[in-house]
């Protein structure tokens, strides 16, 4: 019987011992509440004017770049078609010369013709082979000055939205002394965010295909080298 009194007491007192470190526990336990510490320039950092200048400058740059190159490769696209197009009508004409060859039996010009027939059309295969290379140039250069209209748009919101925000900011300062949180950001200032954020997605997706042309493109440059090499 005292064996289970006592075993009842240790129970009892390891039951109030938890509750009371529960209590003492709880008095003391605090939150933290780390999202409305983080102001804005903790999400959304604002580069310097004189870093968006030069950012500005290289949108410029990938613009008048890639108009040349454009410029260039349309210039050329027409030579290498006009290129293709007499080559293909003087292999017509040496595949009717191999026709005649055969119906005389000229051996000679009949091997003569053959010979000149695979010359022919392997340069008129290695002038499609450029003339894909220049397409894709093409898109190239049209990507890399949609890529600096998309980075230009990019320099224009972020001085916008640094202005709407340094206001917003001004305003609270004058009127409560408040700083810019995440939590309690200005509408218009918030609008101005979402604006930038979606130039910046459209500047890295014309980036992303821009790399994916380059990889492409230089692929193709390897290619037509080794078949230069061969010829």
């Amino acid at each position: 019987m005292k064996r289970v009194q006592w075993l009842l007491v240790i129970v009892i007192a390891v039951f109030v011992g938890a509750g009371a470190l529960a209590q003492d526990q709880g008095s003391s336990l605090t939150y933290s509440s780390p999202l409305d510490d983080l102001s804005l320039d903790s999400l959304f950092p604002v580069r310097s004017p004189s870093d968006v200048s030069d950012s500005m400058q290289v949108a410029k740059a990938w613009q008048e770049g890639g108009q040349r190159f454009l410029d260039h490769v349309n210039q050329y696209d027409s030579r290498i078609q006009n290129a293709a197009k007499l080559k293909q009508s003087e292999l017509a004409t040496v595949k009717t010369r191999k026709q005649q060859a055969k119906k005389t039996e000229n051996s000679s010009e009949k091997t003569a013709a053959l010979t000149q027939i695979q010359t022919d059309e392997k340069t008129i295969a290695m002038l499609k082979d450029i003339d894909g290379l220049l397409d894709l140039e093409k898109r190239y250069a049209q990507n890399l000055i949609a890529a600096g209209k998309a980075l230009e748009r990019v320099n224009e919101l972020e001085r916008e939205a640094a202005d709407r925000r340094q206001a917003a900011i001004n305003k609270r300062r004058a009127e409560a002394g408040a700083t810019m949180k995440l939590r309690n950001m200005d509408p218009e200032v918030t609008a101005k965010q979402r604006e930038l954020v979606g130039a910046y997605k459209e500047y890295g997706k014309r980036v992303q295909e821009m790399g994916g042309l380059l990889v492409e493109y230089s692929e193709r440059r390897e290619k037509l080298l080794a078949q230069w090499k061969e010829k």
